[in-house]
């Protein structure tokens, strides 16, 4: 321990390279104060003066007491360049303040560009800072730790520039996710999609209830669910009978589980009678087809006597008889040969082919005879 404003050769270390060489009392950063105050030390700053800062410190009427004691100061004296300048009307020199010095008080005139630190003396006693601080003691510790406060204070004024910058550190945990913001506006609409096929509709249950199975629901709910839903949403361009075919048709394949196959027929079949599919629109008609065989010969008929009247009397028109034979000779031989022989025809009223040659060439004969 050593007592305040003595010299101690430990201190000798602490002042290297600082310009501090004395033994003079080194004020600590709460005795640096401002505004300035009797019995502490003051940094001026740019635009200060003697007169000023004895005005401040002391009060206007002891701004010449104040400041023939702040020159008076052996501890300002010993450590601040003087000059003759602005004491003129006192007679007397005094601090001179210029930012020349280090940023730690007691530096060397020129070796800076701070303001040096003052002792504003009290008025009353002029006495020094060892004197007003007398009950002080200041340990190694102690003054090392003031000397790096005031290199601390340098290097703040005085930054040294800037190394290479290190590499990256290593990326730190994700933090938490944020609250999701507002939401947007509303896009606009997009173009209206084409109209549904009953093919497409079918595929589209057909998707759903193989995604999601279908347990203990008749086939008949199923079917008036899906009737009533097309009765409130009519598909536009397909007739909701060609729906019902296909949804008819997928439940046949594809059955609800729970549900027996004939349970199943019998829902649909009563499904489609009570919504029975509408007829579709007729389709023009097909090429006419080649002609077919004849059929069969229909059964031998009889002729009638108007009939055999009537061959006979062509016959003879085209045949007259020659001679005075009467015709109603004529008529008897005739009757008498078709009795024996009956001529026979088709089925549309002709003599057939065979018997009707027959007839006329016993005709023939009949004539040539009389």
């Amino acid at each position: 321990m050593v007592q305040l404003g003595a010299y101690h050769p430990h201190w000798q270390p602490y002042f290297q390279g600082l310009g501090q060489s004395d033994s003079r009392y080194m004020p600590g950063n709460a005795q640096i104060v401002s505004p300035p105050a009797q019995g502490l030390f003051y940094r001026p700053v740019k635009g200060d003066t003697v007169a000023q800062i004895s005005r401040t410190a002391y009060g206007k009427d002891y701004t010449a007491n104040g400041v023939k004691a702040i020159s008076a100061s052996t501890w300002n004296s010993s450590c601040i360049r003087y000059t003759k300048k602005g004491f003129e009307y006192l007679g007397i020199s005094g601090p001179e303040l210029v930012p020349f010095y280090q940023l730690p008080p007691r530096s060397p005139y020129g070796t800076g560009e701070n303001y040096a630190v003052m002792w504003i003396p009290p008025l009353a006693s002029h006495a020094e800072p060892e004197q007003v601080f007398s009950g002080d003691q200041q340990t190694d510790a102690n003054i090392a730790a003031l000397i790096k406060a005031e290199v601390e204070r340098y290097m703040k004024a005085h930054p040294a520039p800037a190394g290479q910058q290190g590499p990256a550190g290593q990326q730190g945990p994700e933090g938490r996710q944020g609250p999701a913001g507002a939401a947007g506006q509303q896009g606009p609409a997009g173009p209206a999609g084409g109209l549904p096929t009953a093919q497409q509709i079918a595929k589209e249950i057909s998707n759903y209830i193989t995604n999601n199975p279908i347990s203990g629901v008749t086939p008949e709910q199923i079917a008036a669910a899906v009737s009533d839903y097309l009765t409130r949403n009519p598909p536009a361009g397909v007739p909701v009978s060609e729906i019902q075919k296909a949804v008819a048709d997928y439940l046949t394949r594809n059955p609800p589980a729970g549900v027996s196959q004939q349970q199943l027929s019998n829902e649909v079949a009563a499904y489609l009678k009570r919504y029975p599919p509408a007829a579709g629109p007729q389709g023009p008609q097909g090429q006419q087809g080649s002609r077919g065989p004849a059929g069969p010969q229909g059964i031998p008929g009889t002729a009638s006597d108007e009939m055999i009247g009537r061959l006979i009397s062509e016959y003879l028109k085209t045949h007259p008889i020659q001679g005075n034979v009467p015709i109603e000779e004529i008529k008897r031989l005739i009757d008498d040969y078709m009795r024996l022989h009956p001529v026979e025809v088709t089925g549309n009223g002709k003599p057939s082919v065979l018997p009707g040659i027959a007839t006329f060439a016993i005709l023939g004969k009949l004539v040539a005879s009389i």
